[in-house]
């Protein structure tokens, strides 16, 4: 087709069985070979609108046509030539029809949320007694015993090390076995002074998200977690973080009690500064949210990370840690399920989602000459 002159389409037809827009624009490669095509300035050059035409919706639903023809002029010959369909927002079709992967309410596994998460795991605390280990470095799994390491699942560089004093305590969480952990002593904490390098595998964004479960051992001042982006402890009875600026700042309409299970998740969203709280009661499924503005942002070539601190007292118990990028709302309900499961609660009914059977066909006549 090295000397064609004009080229004509005729008849053009496209389906989108899950297209909700009622116009659909039809983009080409072939737009770099039409004379006097439509351009548009960009910042620093000036390039070729690559839209070919627009499709209206007919009276049936995800069915669009062209009204009469369109006809090009060439500069050029050509090959071949690729075709592709948006919205009228400049969004793919196929993007916007993509349903979200179903999230199954049946019992969820810490292997799951591996496998799910896998390196955007910065921190996951799983217990598995493989990374529970005395200062012999002898696995340690029950109710009770005394360790001095606990290191992460998936990401090796995270590994935490007691931290004043010669260990903390294997503690029951729900009565029933569910593991956690709590001090032996006052002022204790478990360290890690560089959980990854930053900007490495494994490494946290600025978008990260925290979920841990725990349980105030009394009012005393104790710390739940420390890392340049969530810095949360619990004083004069209230659940409090360090803003931006280390300054303590409490988590508005939050009301923790003590010897109370909770699950509590932080998102950080960097383009708003803010954290998204939201706290559940493990036992009885009640939820209080809020949202405030954010902790830090990481600075530095190593993140750090510790559970507990010097100055504080160890006196709360905690369990489950996931500390991990790239959130979904489908991850969300996996890590929240897993949770309940493991503590004896009735998951909450997530609703299975059905994918969508996208379907898409295409049909015009083509004239050259």
């Amino acid at each position: 087709m090295q000397d064609l002159k004009t080229i004509i389409f005729n008849n053009f037809h496209y389906i989108n069985s899950t297209c909700n827009s009622h116009v659909v624009l039809c983009h080409s490669s072939l737009v770099d070979t039409i004379q006097n095509h439509r351009n548009y300035s960009g910042s620093n050059h000036l390039s070729k609108n690559t839209v070919l035409f627009s499709l209206t919706e007919t009276h049936s639903r995800g069915r669009y046509s062209l009204q009469g023809n369109r006809k090009f002029s060439l500069d050029r010959g050509i090959g071949a030539i690729t075709i592709w369909f948006t919205d009228t927002n400049n969004t793919l079709i196929s993007d916007i029809s993509v349903a979200e992967e179903p999230v199954s309410n049946s019992n969820i596994t810490a292997q799951q949320i591996i496998d799910e998460l896998d390196e955007d795991i910065t921190v996951f605390l799983d217990f598995d007694s493989t990374r529970v280990l005395d200062s012999n470095f002898q696995s340690k799994n029950a109710v009770g015993d005394s360790f001095y390491y606990i290191n992460s699942a998936f990401n090796s560089s995270a590994a935490f090390a007691v931290a004043y004093g010669t260990h903390l305590l294997l503690s029951d969480f729900n009565g029933n076995g569910m593991l956690s952990f709590t001090g032996a002593s006052s002022w204790q904490s478990t360290v890690d002074n560089a959980i990854n390098d930053w900007n490495s595998a494994n490494s946290l964004t600025n978008d990260a998200t925290l979920v841990t479960c725990f349980k105030l051992g009394g009012n005393a001042y104790t710390h739940l977690i420390a890392t340049e982006l969530f810095n949360i402890f619990y004083m004069n009875g209230s659940l409090q973080f360090k803003d931006v600026n280390g300054t303590n700042t409490v988590v508005p309409n939050f009301q923790v009690v003590p010897l109370t299970a909770y699950m509590l998740k932080i998102e950080r969203h960097h383009n708003t500064s803010t954290f998204e709280w939201e706290i559940t009661n493990l036992e009885s499924a009640a939820v209080q949210t809020a949202t405030t503005d954010c902790g830090n942002s990481v600075s530095g070539n190593l993140v750090s990370c510790r559970f507990g601190w010097a100055a504080t007292n160890f006196t709360h118990h905690q369990s489950y840690v996931f500390l991990y990028d790239n959130r979904t709302s489908a991850r969300n309900t996996m890590i929240y399920n897993f949770c309940k499961q493991q503590y004896g609660s009735e998951v909450a009914a997530v609703p299975e989602i059905t994918p969508v059977v996208h379907s898409e066909d295409i049909f015009f006549e083509m004239r050259v000459r």
